[in-house]
């Protein structure tokens, strides 16, 4: 898999972003409703400054 981004004007579609295309390369499924960002817990920090601001070390969800 190569590079995957989106230029500035490109439209964002869920099913085909690059972040989706990833997790299922992993073998991230959705479940029910939850789509593989949500079953992957990456829903808790949604920006780059959040990720490096926490001062805890997350841990996996039940059921996740």
């Amino acid at each position: 898999m190569g590079p995957r981004l989106l230029g500035r004007r490109e439209p964002f579609d869920p099913p085909g972003a690059p972040i989706t295309v990833a997790l299922r390369g992993l073998g991230v499924e959705n479940r029910g409703r939850r789509d593989a960002f949500l079953v992957a817990g990456l829903d808790r920090y949604r920006t780059t400054e959040q990720w490096l601001d926490a001062d805890t070390v997350v841990e996996p969800r039940d059921g996740a």
